[in-house]
This record gives C-alpha cells, structure tokens and sequence, in this order.
C-alpha cells in the first residue's frame, strides 16, 4: 500500500537520533541505561512536552513513559531489547479516537508511527512533498493528545487513492485503522467520487486481510510496483453500493 523510498530509512533514523540525543529525554533514559530497564506504557499516549517534563523528575531504574515519539526514542537510544512494553486491549470510555487533519507538528510521532510500520519507510521530505500537492490530504487518528494513526489520500474526479496508511503497533487491532477508513468511506458519494484504491505489498498479507474485512477487493495485480524491490502489489477497491455491480474482474481468493 504504502510509496517507499529507499531514503526513508536513513533519514528517519537520523532525524530521530538527533533529537534523541539532546534535551530532558536524553537525561533520563540515560540513568536507566545501565542494566534499568524500562517500562513503557502506551495505553494513553500524551504529548512530547509532557512526557519530558516527566521523564525529568524520573528517579527509578524502571520509568514509564507515553506516545509513540518517546517510545521509538527509547529504542533508538537504549536498543529494543531494554524497552518493555505494556498496554490495554480496551480502550477506556475516556479514551476515545479523534479523527482530525494533520499538521505539521504532528509530524515527529508520524515519522515514528511509519518507521515501525515499514521496512522501507517514508522520510520528513516524503510527507512534505506529498502534501504539498492540492489534492493530496492527510489525516490522523488521536487519543489523549497522542497521534497513533494516520492516513494520506489524493482526490481524484472519480476516486480517492490511499498513499499511505498506518497504526502505531502499540494501538493496532483497537478500531483504529477502521475508524479512519470509516471516515473516508463516509465522504464516498454515487454521483462522484465512488471509490477508494490502494495497492498493497503482495507479502502483506495482514493489511490485505485487513482491507478485505472492510470491502475491499483486489482487481489487479501491479507487477514490479516498487522502488525498493521487485514485488508485486495488488491493486485493491472499495466501491459504493450503487457502483459494485460495475466492477466484474476482481481476483479470486
């Protein structure tokens, strides 16, 4: 589904590291980087200031931080095997997902989010060219102030492309993803835009299940697709219910 690059990678892990690497965070994940371990909870993600300016007055070997930006800083900083996490299956009633429109200083907890989500992720300058195009929009899913999902579409006359769709890992199988797809198809009409395309990576096979659940089908199959590889994608559909007769070739299984 998602447009990589093969730059991404690099760029996001710099960037990260950067910042990783100065400031309140630094200082207190440094203190437990000797044989501490730390614990990480994700259920209620909050905002970058606020975890720092907890972080700060952190005296245990074991902290807790939230957010998927702190999270992924952790593991830059202190590798993955010292970073435990823990959360809910459940969303509490006061943890409820806010679809709204990205802006720019969500972009630190997207970058996370995709660096996680991909091997061959999206860059700052990806995102920034993409939405610089007119008809290119981005949304994100939050909770508690936190960005754990987000989404880029363009609109087209008839259809609306997905560019790029992803969950932070911590909040995954929640009704996340649903709930931003949810959204788009609400913006579907029979008289003009009646369908929603993406491709997806032929090897990826939970983000097919999961299209598949919500009425996506798979039409075509788009050989060589990617940059970074030699895969297949498929080319997958959602249609309005006025519009799904229409559509006759679509692929078994």
């Amino acid at each position: 589904m998602q447009l990589s690059n093969n730059r991404g990678e690099a760029n996001t892990k710099r960037w990260l590291a950067d910042r990783g690497k100065v400031g309140p965070f630094h200082e207190a994940v440094k203190a437990v980087s000797c044989g501490g371990n730390i614990l990480v909870d994700s259920t209620r993600p909050a905002s970058v200031s606020q975890n720092q300016n907890w972080l700060t007055k952190a005296s245990s070997k074991k902290i807790r931080i939230y957010g998927p930006v702190l999270i992924h800083r952790a593991k830059v900083i202190l590798g993955e095997n010292l970073v435990k996490t823990t959360y809910d299956r459940q969303l509490s009633s006061v943890d409820q997902v806010h679809i709204r429109w990205m802006i720019r200083r969500d972009m630190a907890e997207i970058l996370c989010i995709e660096e996680e989500s991909f091997e061959f992720p999206w860059a700052d300058t990806d995102f920034t060219r993409c939405l610089r195009q007119r008809n290119c929009i981005g949304i994100v899913a939050e909770i508690s102030g936190g960005v754990v999902g987000y989404m880029l579409y363009e609109l087209h006359r008839t259809k609306v492309h997905i560019l790029n769709f992803a969950v932070a890992r911590t909040h995954r199988r929640l009704g996340i993803g649903t709930a931003m797809l949810t959204k788009l198809m609400s913006k579907l009409s029979s008289q003009r835009r009646n369908r929603i395309v993406l491709e997806v990576r032929e090897t990826n096979l939970p983000a097919q299940v999961f299209f598949r659940s919500l009425g996506f089908l798979a039409t075509s199959v788009l050989q060589d697709f990617y940059q970074d590889t030699t895969e297949d994608a498929y080319l997958m559909h959602f249609l309005t219910e006025a519009n799904e007769d229409s559509t006759t070739r679509r692929l078994a299984g």
